[in-house]
């Protein structure tokens, strides 16, 4: 009992993703440089930053886009803004949905959508500053629910399958022999 106890607290612990710092946001792995800002882009007055996570988008999985708002005229980061968000389909029409400021970090504004069919998304971020529109449109793929395309994922795979097919292995063989002992009476 004690070694599952400690092969369900490994598990937990390899799974779980280490926090790090980003601008007020906490964001796994930073710190590694498996987490960056992806795509930026700039439009009227304003640099908007893009990043998701995961960072591999997969169908029917819910998804956090952040957007980070810089002013090019006083490069301070923009609060107070009313975006929205549209993810635009193959017909170039989607639905919108407002982006919420990040409570605590200035610029960071985030929304958790959905996507519903493979292929290449294009996340339309749009916004009003000094009266002057922004609109910025970054594209990212779409997988299935679970993609080998991810080195880590990989990795994790390879490592952590056998091992854990090694683990059931022990784990049927020890009840077998504490079954067997209790049947001849030698427990």
């Amino acid at each position: 009992m004690k070694a599952l106890g400690l092969a369900l607290l490994f598990g937990v612990a390899v799974s779980t993703p280490a926090a790090a710092h980003h601008g007020g946001i906490i964001v796994p792995a930073e710190e590694e440089g498996v987490y960056s800002w992806e795509q930026e882009g700039v439009s009227g007055r304003a640099k908007v930053r893009f990043l998701s996570y995961p960072r591999l988008i997969s169908v029917g999985g819910m998804t956090r886009l952040v957007f980070e708002v810089q002013s090019l005229t006083t490069g301070l980061y923009l609060n107070g803004l009313t975006p929205m968000v549209q993810i635009l389909g193959a017909e170039g029409q989607g639905k919108e949905q407002p982006a919420n400021p990040v409570p605590g970090s200035a610029g960071y504004y985030e929304v958790n959508l959905r996507f519903e069919q493979p292929g290449s998304a294009r996340i339309q971020f749009a916004a009003t500053v000094d009266g002057q529109p922004v609109q910025v449109t970054f594209e990212k793929p779409v997988g299935s629910a679970w993609s080998l395309r991810d080195p880590y994922v990989l990795l994790g795979t390879l490592v952590l399958g056998p091992a854990a097919a090694l683990t059931w292995f022990g784990l049927v063989l020890g009840l077998q022999w504490r079954v067997e002992r209790l049947a001849t009476g030698s427990a």
